[in-house]
């Protein structure tokens, strides 16, 4: 079971990397972040790209160390890992709120 999800991680990673450059143009990012000064703007785009790389990283890593990342006692079966997963999960959980709330509008 955990080598099938770590193989759709793999897989699901270079289609979020593949998604990352098109922010530009979907977010109109030339247009709207032409209000943040020359810095910030420079500064989300290399977040961006960087993002990017990380997302191909976790994919080649996935994909070449599928047996070590299940088979480790490092995995998400350390009380630990099982934490901070749930924290994150419950920060996303809460941004995702704040999003249904506002009901998608924006400034």
């Amino acid at each position: 079971m955990a080598n099938g999800l770590i193989v759709g991680c793999a897989a699901a990673n270079p289609g979020y990397a593949g998604f990352h450059p098109a922010f530009w143009r979907l977010f109109d990012w030339h247009g709207r972040l032409g209000c943040l000064g020359r810095v910030n703007r420079a500064v989300v785009q290399v977040m961006n790209v960087h993002l990017i790389y990380v997302f191909v990283m976790f994919a080649v890593l996935q994909t070449v160390y599928t047996e070590s990342i299940t088979g480790s006692p490092l995995g998400l079966a350390h009380p630990a890992s099982i934490g901070i997963f749930a924290v994150v999960v419950a920060n996303a959980l809460l941004h995702a709120a704040v999003v249904l709330a506002a009901g998608g509008r924006h400034a």
